[in-house]
């Protein structure tokens, strides 16, 4: 006697997909997104305020804009943690660690399809394009990277300032080109994006080295190094100060904590702190001025005071 009536299979079949287990499977291949966002990034709200505060979208537009450009960061950041095998993000464990390599893969791939759900929603001839634009960009840096690392290759300064400025100030154009889109207001924002973008990185790439080991902790100290990732001080001190010292131990990928503390003292000891904090400074001077001249925003130094806010920049 059959255990199982055909039949009834037959009826499950016609009745099509029950939206309800839809859903519910979404929130279970979201849980890396979800998990991340237990410890909110702060800055995305306060670069949102920023820039509606010149472009002025409507109300409804702009609430899919930003879930697209959340979604969008938090999946690029989930990527590149596992490309860097990085191990903490938002001074928690990373995604992959905790939900393992299958799933989170499943929940990046997801979010791509249901970002490109939500530039449907926003009903624009023209959403899809600069999404498809960004996206593939963002891709082929991401390749890069991992290249690049791999291959132990050595950047010049000015491709590694062209290749980090490129990177954030296309993460960010996203949010800026969906918002001009719908937004009354015709400005310019390239020159402060750029600005913007370039001040974002360095400053990012200073705060991961010079941070002290005490704000860091001991695991979290420098990792840029264990990851064996180019950033602006070290890629400074290689090309521009031919510190073959500071090339070797980024080559080694160094988990001990004692050759990274070694690397950290030699870039301040040959002056590269120094320089990386003068550019940084320099940069946030000139994205105050560029949002002054589009016209005046809280916002501007709100969002650079978030960056610069950091013991470890002096």
């Amino acid at each position: 006697m059959e255990s199982v009536s055909i039949d009834n299979l037959l009826d499950i079949a016609k009745k099509g997909i029950d939206v309800s287990l839809i859903q519910r499977d979404e929130n279970e291949v979201l849980k890396p997104i979800h998990y991340l966002r237990q410890k909110p990034y702060e800055a995305w709200v306060i670069w949102s305020k920023l820039l509606n505060h010149w472009l002025k979208v409507p109300e409804d537009k702009f609430k899919i804009i930003f879930e697209i450009f959340e979604f969008y960061c938090d999946a690029i950041f989930i990527t590149d943690d596992i490309y860097d095998e990085g191990l903490v993000r938002r001074g928690q464990k990373a995604s992959y660690l905790k939900y393992g390599y299958p799933l989170t893969v499943a929940c990046i791939e997801y979010v791509h399809y249901k970002i490109m759900e939500l530039i449907l929603a926003l009903d624009h001839p023209d959403a899809m394009k600069i999404y498809l634009d960004i996206a593939i960009i963002i891709f082929k840096r991401q390749a890069d990277d991992i290249v690049w690392i791999e291959k132990s290759r050595k950047f010049t300064f000015e491709e590694y300032m062209r290749y980090g400025g490129a990177k954030t100030t296309t993460i960010f154009a996203l949010l800026v080109k969906l918002m001009q889109l719908f937004s009354p207001v015709k400005i310019d924002l390239d020159n402060f994006l750029n600005l913007f973008g370039n001040f974002f990185f360095i400053a990012n790439d200073h705060e991961n080295l010079f941070r002290s080991e005490e704000a860091a902790g001991e695991l979290h100290f420098a990792d840029d190094l264990t990851e064996g990732k180019y950033t602006f001080p070290t890629i400074y001190a290689i090309d521009i100060l031919k510190d073959e010292e500071v090339y070797d131990i980024l080559m080694s990928k160094p988990k001990d904590i004692e050759s990274r503390r070694r690397c950290v003292e030699k870039l301040r000891s040959n002056g590269t702190c120094e320089f990386s904090l003068k550019v940084i400074k320099r940069f946030y001077d000139e994205v105050l001025k560029e949002g002054d001249r589009i016209g005046s925003n809280p916002h501007v130094k709100e969002i650079l005071d978030f960056y610069m806010d950091f013991d470890l920049l002096k």
